[in-house]
């Protein structure tokens, strides 16, 4: 087996295992949230105060990083940088990282209401 086949084999397999990945994280962390909010509303705390544990709060981190990511991605084609350069994987990083604190910053805004 030559060389361009294992790393064509590669970059099929990331879209493929990204997308597991992020569908079982998905999962668990629904999962999760509604446990906890279960129990919150058992103990006897306000249903009203836990309704960002929803799904659609989970689609809504889901899109603050998909556009955290997929600008990451529009600038790393824009600068013409090459995929496996570490300034592509810093991009990458750096566009996630933004999206997460987004996220976080959005929830904080909406959890002061």
């Amino acid at each position: 087996m030559q060389v361009d086949d294992v790393n064509g084999f590669l970059a099929l397999m990331v879209p493929v295992i990204a997308v597991s990945l992020l569908g079982v994280g998905s999962i668990v962390w629904l999962v999760m949230s509604q446990r906890t909010k279960r129990q919150a509303i058992a103990a006897g705390m306000d249903a009203a105060a836990y309704r960002g544990l929803g799904p659609r709060w989970m689609a809504l981190q889901i899109g603050v990083f998909c556009c955290g990511l997929g600008l990451a991605f529009c600038l790393i084609a824009l600068l013409n940088v090459p995929d496996v350069s570490p300034l592509a994987w810093g991009l990458l990083l750096l566009g996630c990282g933004g999206a997460l604190v987004a996220n976080h910053l959005i929830l904080r805004r909406f959890a002061a209401r």
